[in-house]
């Protein structure tokens, strides 16, 4: 039997993390051919010797720097020939089962382009649904519990369902898919390339899908808590505001993602203001100011 996925993991200092994902793959690999290629962006801490030699039906390939997340699933699909690609987050554990129930469901909706499973961080699910526009922004900005109407827990188990998002952490698509639609955009170096790939995929006619009778464990954030870099929603803030800045630029025009900014910061200082007046403190405001405003990741040469 031939293989039928491709999984492509990037790793950046995944010493930890990196042998769990792997072994729970290895059923996969040995009974269905799935293959696996480990793209490293010049991890100090021995990942790619670990992989090497502890894994030596898995792909290791050094990119030759940190080169950032989607320019490095990218490098890692130039040699898949599998009919789906399984982009998956180095500090994820996906099982043999939920592999093939992926597959399962991918063979049988044929215009699904991408899906993904119900991913259980500790005890809360990943939401499906969560897709940046201005009007999030600004709803999430002002407080409102609903800021993203579509958005909704992936629950295991459940009948799977469309949505314009699902989380990056472990994305299947169509190889012909991934491939038509020109793969990651390389000026995203963190956050906010799944959301651009996903829109793209939608836009191209492919329904994006939640399966939730896959279900996978993810650790979530540790990569860049390990960082020491200032955080937000546990997402590196300088990556996650430059890299949101140019969604919102391609998607919806420069003038609107420099107001939904400015916006937002007019929000978040109000916020800070009433809650001090009650004697509260908030902090989004300095932390949001802190970060990068205007500007977008510079471009890949």
């Amino acid at each position: 039997m031939d293989p039928q996925t491709t999984v492509v993991v990037v790793t950046y200092n995944a010493a930890r993390t990196i042998g769990p994902l792997l072994d729970a793959l290895t059923p996969a690999h040995e009974r269905l051919g799935t293959r696996c290629v480990v793209v490293d962006n010049a991890s100090a801490d021995g990942t790619l010797d670990l992989v090497r030699g502890a894994y030596p039906w898995v792909t290791a390939v050094p990119s030759g720097g940190n080169v950032g997340f989607g320019r490095g699933c990218n490098l890692g699909f130039e040699s898949t020939q599998t009919r789906y690609v399984l982009f998956l987050n180095p500090d994820a554990v996906m099982s043999l089962a939920a592999l093939t129930t992926l597959e399962t469901f991918m063979e049988d909706h044929p215009r699904a382009g991408a899906c993904a499973p119900a991913i259980r961080e500790g005890d809360e699910l990943q939401a499906a649904g969560l897709l940046a526009t201005p009007r999030t922004v600004l709803r999430a900005a002002v407080g409102l519990r609903k800021a993203y109407p579509q958005s909704r827990p992936i629950r295991p188990g459940e009948v799977p369902f469309r949505t314009p998002w699902v989380c990056g952490a472990a994305l299947m698509m169509r190889s012909d898919v991934f491939r038509s639609v020109g793969g990651f955009d390389p000026r995203f170096f963190l956050y906010f390339e799944e959301t651009d790939l996903l829109r793209r995929t939608e836009a191209a006619g492919w329904e994006i899908w939640a399966v939730g009778q896959a279900v996978i464990d993810h650790e979530g954030a540790g990569a860049a808590k390990d960082t020491g870099q200032s955080l937000v929603g546990g997402c590196i803030a300088e990556h996650y505001f430059e890299s949101r800045y140019y969604y919102l630029t391609k998607h919806h025009g420069r003038v609107a993602a420099a107001v939904t900014e400015a916006g937002e910061v007019a929000a978040l200082l109000a916020r800070a203001a009433l809650k001090r007046g009650l004697g509260r403190a908030d902090s989004r405001f300095r932390q949001r100011v802190a970060a990068p405003l205007f500007r977008g990741p510079k471009k890949v040469s």
